[in-house]
């Protein structure tokens, strides 16, 4: 499906819910009304152009033949408090949110990955970061994979609440972020502002 509207036409005018197909935003941004709930199921592919507001994102991987993807090109912004949620139930295939940068504005937002038949749950690759003031919480029992060649800029932080998130080793000399990503039993950001450089490293929470 591609979405060809004119500037400033809204052609998905609520929730999107993509099976196993390919939705690709053309030419112009917005398309996507704003309060729309984006839903991937198995491989499905949504390329979004310039900067989209949405309400969330959700993965469910099962079956799926490919990546579940989303490729972000300018700014994706994402509303709701809960503004990712993946379950992946396909081992080989990962969902995977790509490209520019992602931003969370809720106040304290999450990222839900939930315990899927596949060790790895969700990876995000575009750069992450918030402007709701607060920090991201990471739930849910599956992996969350920040990828090691990129800057997440993570200016309130991120918790880990329950699961595993992950510094993959792509080549990259990049920190994650301005402020630390404390231990899961001393939750907060800290005071003072402390660069993070770890790419090749696992934060695992000591409770869920």
């Amino acid at each position: 499906l591609s979405l060809n509207g004119a500037a400033g036409l809204t052609m998905i005018p609520g929730d999107l819910t993509i099976n196993n197909a390919t939705v690709t935003m053309v030419t112009n941004a917005g398309q996507i009304d704003p309060s729309s709930n984006v839903t991937i199921n198995g491989g499905g592919i949504l390329t979004l152009i310039g900067s989209n507001p949405l309400t969330s994102l959700n993965f469910f991987n099962d079956g799926g033949n490919g990546n579940p993807t989303v490729n972000v090109n300018t700014l994706l912004t994402l509303t709701a408090p809960t503004a990712i949620e993946a379950t992946n139930d396909t081992i080989g295939y990962t969902p995977i949110i790509q490209n520019t940068k992602l931003v969370l504005s809720d106040a304290n937002p999450v990222i839900k990955v939930n315990a899927g038949l596949s060790p790895s749950g969700l990876i995000i690759t575009a750069p992450l970061d918030t402007t709701g003031g607060g920090v991201i919480t990471k739930t849910g029992g599956g992996s969350l994979i920040l990828n090691g060649g990129t800057a997440h800029i993570l200016t309130g932080g991120l918790n880990v609440n329950a699961g595993t998130l992950v510094f993959d080793n792509t080549p990259g000399t990049h920190p994650y972020g301005t402020r630390t990503i404390p231990p899961p039993d001393r939750p907060g950001p800290p005071p003072a502002p402390a660069t993070r450089d770890a790419p090749d490293a696992t934060a695992r929470p000591t409770h869920h």
